[in-house]
C-alpha cells in the first residue's frame, strides 16, 4: 500500500504549489468548532448520501458544510445519483477536499466505497482524530491486484509515518461494479480501542473483525477531525474512478465491541517499539488468536498442537497449518530450515507474546582434540561456494583481498564470529577452517568454558504463499549460500515481516521478489554480502528499519553488496529508516526502478556511496540524511526525472552529489536491467541523467566536491541535461562547489560560489553559501524563506509538511 508520502510521481518541477498532475485523495473532514465536552449520548454529526447534482466538487453535504477541494485540472469530483463521484483520479494521485464542521473524541464513521467497472488498484480509507500536524487513525480498504481486499487500521505518526496497527484478509474479492461497506470506531483515550469491519453491499454486517488497542506514548487521545482519503496505485495502467456514499459520522456510540476473526489479524508492535529497528527478541507482543497452533521446544510432533500440547518442531506445525492459521512458537531456539507451501495462504509465524524465540542455523560444538594451538572436530555439513555457477566466481569475489568471502561456513565463540581462512595449517587465534576431505573444522582458539557453535543449516524461512506475515522472533547464523537468496525469503504476494532480527547471514539476511512486500521494523546485521536484496518487487514497503554492516566478506561492490539493493521494481516507498555502517553501498535502487520515495532516512557511514540510483527513473530523495559514505552521499547514474529535495548531504569521502552518465541506453534491449515485465523498449525510462531537480538542500564540509556531474563515457554535457540546481546552500572554503561537466568526457568547469554558477548556468537559480567551512549539522537555514523553494502538495505530503512550505535541508 502507498500512503500520501508516495505521491511525487511525476517529473514536474516547483513552479506551482499545485503540481499539473494528480494528486492523492484525502477528503479530511476537517474542524473549526471548538473542543466540546464528550456528549453521553450518540449523535450524528456529519452524512451525506450525496442526493444533489453538482459538478466540479462535491457542493455541501446533507450534514457537515460545503466540501472545500483542493485538486489538481485533470482529476474531477461530482455529485449525481446518490454518490459522490472521483473521476480521473491518476496513478499515485491526490486531491484534498474538507468539510469544516466535524470534530469527535469517541467516534463511529460509516461508508460506502463504490468500484464501477472493473476494481481498480486503490486504497481507501478514513480517517478519525486527525490533529494539527498530521497525525490520525486510520481505517483503510485495500483493494489489490486479482481483487483481493484487506481491511487495515493504522496509526499516522509525525512525519506522516503510517505504522500498520492490524489487517485481515475479507473473505470477498472485488470483481465488477463491486460496492464495499465499512465501518470504524476509535474509542476512549488510555488505551485507544480501534475497531473495524468490511462487507459487500447487500450482504448481512459481519461482527467486528479487528479490534486493536492503542497504549503506546504516542496514541491520540484527544479531540480531533474526521476524515476520507483514497490513493490510486502507481500500478494501475492509467487513471481511475470510484465512488462514495452513505457516509455517516456518529459522536460518542454505542459500544459493543465483539470479535470473531474472519482471519488472524496483523497487529500492531508493542508499546515499546523503536523509531527504527526491531524491538529486542523477546519484547515483541502480538495477540494470540483462537485456534492457533502451538510449538514448543520441549512438544511434542504427535501432539494436537494446542496451547497446552505443543508440537516441537516448526516443520510439523506447517505441514499442519491451514491457510488463515497462526503459528505461536514458544520460547527457545529452532535449529530448522523450513517452507512455506504455494497453496497455504495468509499464514503467520510469530512468538508467544514477551518470550524470546531464535530460528538458529547453528549448532554447539563441544568434541574437539588439541593439537597444539588449534582444536579439531569432526564434521560433515559443508556448503556450495558457487555464484551463477562459478566457484569464487571473481565477478563477485575480490579473490586477491577477500578470497574466501562466498565460503558460507561459519563459527561463532561466545557469539562472535571467527574469520575463515584457507587451511588448518594457516589457523591461528580468531580464526577456523574447514577440511572437505577430512570432514573437519579446525579452530584457533580455546573452546574450553566458552559455546563454540558452527552453522549446519542454509535458510530459516522459505515463504513461498500469498500474505504469509513473519513477526516477533530472531534469525542467527545461517549459512547462506548465494544462490538460495537469504536466510529469510519472502517469494509469496503481499508479505509481511515485521520486527524481525536477522544476524551473521553468511550472504543476504533476507530476499524478496514479490508484489505488495511490506517490511517494518526490522533489525539486520553483519550479512556477509548484502542485507536486504530485493527485485521484481512492486508495491514495496520498507519503513522503520535498520542495516547495519551488511558486506562483512567484502565482496565486490558490483554487481551486488551492501545494505539494501533493490532491482526491477516500482512504486518503492522507503522511509525512515537507518542505513548505517555497511561496507560498500547503504542504499542502491538499480535496473529499471521506477517511482521511488525515499524520505526521512539516514544513510550514513558507508564505505561506498551512500545512496545510489542506477538506471531507474522518477525517484523523490527528500529530507534524508547522507554523511560520512565513503565515496558519495547520494549518487544518480543513468537516471531521469528525480528530485532530490531537502537533505542533508556533507562529510562524505569524494562527492556530496555525484551525478554521472555512461554508456547505457534503455532503448539498447541487448544491455542487462530492463525489466522483464514491461514493454521493451520501455518509455518509462531513457536511462539518461536528466530532468532532474535539486533544490532545498544543504550541502556541508568534507569531501572534494559538493556537487559533480559528468558524462565521462559519451560525452553528452551537462548543458544539455535539463539539470535544475536551486535553493540549496552550500559551504565555503572547501571543496568545489560545483563541478560541471563538458562534451570532451573529461573537461569541468569549477564554480566555487552560487553567483557564478547562476551567472553561468541558471540565472533564476537561488543558492546560497555560507560564510566559512561548515559541517552540514551546523549550518543556518535561517535564509530558508528567502532562497528556498516552496514544497508542492506532494512532495510536502511525501515529508510531512504542509504545502508551501520554504526550509532548506531536512526537518
Amino acid at each position: 500500500m502507498r500512503s500520501t508520502t508516495a505521491q511525487h510521481r511525476s517529473s514536474r518541477r516547483f513552479a506551482a504549489l499545485i503540481p499539473a498532475s494528480g494528486l492523492v485523495l484525502g477528503l479530511v473532514l476537517a474542524a473549526v468548532v471548538p473542543a466540546q465536552i464528550a456528549h453521553a449520548t450518540p449523535s450524528v454529526v456529519a452524512s451525506d448520501q450525496f442526493g444533489r447534482t453538482v459538478s466540479g466538487s462535491w457542493g455541501s453535504a446533507e450534514r457537515g458544510g460545503a466540501y472545500s477541494v483542493i485538486k489538481d485540472a485533470s482529476t474531477k469530483l461530482q455529485a449525481s445519483s446518490n454518490v459522490g463521484r472521483i473521476i480521473n483520479l491518476g496513478r499515485a494521485r491526490a486531491v484534498t477536499a474538507t468539510l469544516r464542521q466535524v470534530q469527535a473524541l469517541n467516534v463511529d464513521v460509516q461508508g460506502v466505497l463504490g468500484l464501477p467497472g472493473r476494481a481498480p488498484l486503490v486504497y481507501q480509507g478514513w480517517e478519525i482524530r486527525r490533529q494539527a500536524n498530521g497525525t490520525a487513525y486510520r481505517g483503510r480498504l485495500d483493494v489489490l491486484k486479482g481483487g483481493q481486499v484487506n481491511l487495515t487500521v493504522s496509526r499516522l505518526d509525525p512525519g506522516n509515518v503510517e505504522l500498520s496497527m492490524a489487517r485481515v484478509k475479507l473473505p470477498f474479492t472485488a470483481t465488477t461494479d463491486t460496492r464495499i461497506a465499512a465501518e470504524f470506531q476509535v474509542t476512549g483515550t488510555s488505551p485507544v480501542t480501534v475497531t473495524a469491519r468490511a462487507w459487500l453491499v447487500g450482504t448481512p454486517q459481519p461482527d467486528w473483525m479487528i479490534t486493536t488497542k492503542d497504549s503506546t506514548t504516542r496514541r491520540i487521545n484527544h479531540i480531533g477531525n474526521v476524515g476520507i482519503w483514497q490513493y490510486a496505485s502507481a500500478s494501475n495502467p492509467g487513471p481511475i474512478s470510484t465512488t462514495n456514499d452513505s457516509l455517516v459520522v456518529t459522536r460518542d456510540p454505542d459500544v459493543t465491541v465483539t470479535s470473531t476473526p474472519t482471519a488472524p489479524p496483523v497487529t500492531p508492535a508493542p508499546s515499546t517499539a523503536p523509531a527504527r529497528g526491531s524491538v529486542a527478541v523477546g519484547a515483541a507482543s502480538y495477540p494470540v488468536p483462537d485456534g492457533s497452533l502451538f510449538v514448543s521446544p520441549s512438544g511434542d510432533d504427535q501432539a494436537a498442537g494446542s496451547e497446552g500440547a505443543p508440537l516441537r518442531t516448526l516443520a510439523a506445525a506447517i505441514s499442519r497449518v491451514v491457510s488463515g492459521q497462526t503459528i505461536v512458537l514458544r520460547q527457545g531456539v529452532y535449529n530448522e530450515q523450513v517452507s512455506v507451501p504455494e497453496s497455504k495462504q495468509n499464514v503467520t509465524i510469530e512468538n508467544y507474546p514477551k518470550e524470546a524465540v531464535w530460528l538458529d542455523g547453528s549448532v554447539p560444538i563441544t568434541n574437539w582434540q588439541q593439537t597444539g594451538s588449534t582444536w579439531t572436530t569432526p564434521w560433515s555439513t559443508f556448503f556450495p561456494n558457487t555464484l551463477d555457477g562459478v566457484a569464487d566466481n571473481p565477478y563477485f569475489v575480490n579473490t586477491g583481498s577477500y578470497p574466501l568471502a562466498a565460503r558460507a561456513d561459519m563459527v561463532f565463540v561466545d557469539g562472535a564470529q571467527l574469520k575463515q581462512v584457507a587451511s588448518a595449517s594457516a589457523v591461528t587465534a580468531g580464526t577456523f577452517a574447514v577440511d572437505q576431505n577430512a570432514r573437519t573444522i579446525t579452530i584457533g582458539s580455546d573452546p574450553a568454558g566458552h559455546e563454540v557453535r558452527a552453522s549446519n543449516l542454509q535458510q530459516a524461512i522459505y515463504a513461498k504463499s500469498t500474505g504469509t506475515t513473519l513477526q516477533g522472533f530472531g534469525v542467527r547464523r545461517y549459512a547462506t549460500p548465494y544462490n538460495v537468496r537469504g536466510a529469510l525469503r519472502l517469494g509469496g504476494k503481499g508479505e509481511t515481516a515485521r520486527n524481525i532480527v536477522i544476524q551473521d547471514s553468511a550472504t543476504t539476511g533476507m530476499n524478496f521478489e514479490n508484489d505488495d512486500i511490506t517490511l517494518d521494523h526490522l533489525t539486520v546485521q553483519r550479512s556477509g554480502m548484502q542485507g536486504l536484496g530485493g527485485n521484481a518487487a512492486y508495491n514495496l514497503e520498507l519503513t522503520n528499519s535498520i542495516v547495519s554492516q551488511a558486506n562483512l566478506e567484502h565482496f565486490n561492490e558490483a554487481p551486488v553488496s551492501g545494505g539494501v539493493k533493490i532491482t526491477r521494481s516500482r512504486d518503492i516507498t522507503i522511509r525512515n529508516n537507518d542505513f548505517t555502517k555497511n561496507y560498500s553501498f547503504g542504499l542502491w535502487l538499480d535496473e529499471s526502478c521506477y517511482d521511488a520515495t525515499i524520505v526521512h532516512n539516514s544513510i550514513t557511514g558507508n564505505q561506498g556511496h551512500g545512496l545510489e540510483v542506477e538506471i531507474s527513473a522518477h525517484a523523490l530523495i527528500a529530507d534524508n540524511v547522507a554523511t560520512g559514505n565513503g565515496k558519495s552521499g547520494i549518487r544518480l547514474l543513468d537516471t531521469s526525472d528525480s528530485q532530490i529535495v531537502n537533505n542533508d548531504i556533507g562529510g562524505n569521502g569524494v562527492f556530496g552529489l555525484q551525478l554521472s552518465q555512461d554508456q547505457r541506453r534503455e532503448a539498447d534491449l541487448t544491455v542487462p536491467g530492463h525489466d522483464p515485465r514491461r514493454p521493451k523498449p520501455d518509455a518509462s525510462f531513457t536511462w539518461l541523467t536528466q530532468n532532474n531537480l535539486v533544490a532545498n538542500n544543504r550541502f556541508g564540509s568534507g569531501g572534494q566536491f559538493q556537487i559533480y556531474a559528468l558524462d565521462n563515457w559519451t560525452g553528452i554535457p551537462v548543458d544539455d541535461w535539463k539539470l535544475t540546481v536551486t535553493g540549496n546552500l552550500f559551504t565555503s572554503s572547501q571543496a568545489t562547489l560545483f563541478a560541471w561537466g563538458g562534451s570532451d568526457k573529461v573537461t569541468l568547469t569549477r564554480f566555487s560560489s552560487p553567483g557564478a554558477l547562476a551567472a553561468a548556468k541558471g540565472s533564476s537559480w537561488t543558492n546560497a553559501q555560507t560564510s566559512t567551512s561548515q559541517p552540514v549539522e551546523a549550518m543556518a537555514v535561517d535564509m530558508s524563506s528567502t532562497i528556498a523553494l516552496p514544497l508542492p502538495a506532494d512532495i510536502a505530503a511525501a515529508v510531512g509538511q504542509p504545502t508551501g512550505t520554504k526550509h532548506i535541508g531536512t526537518f
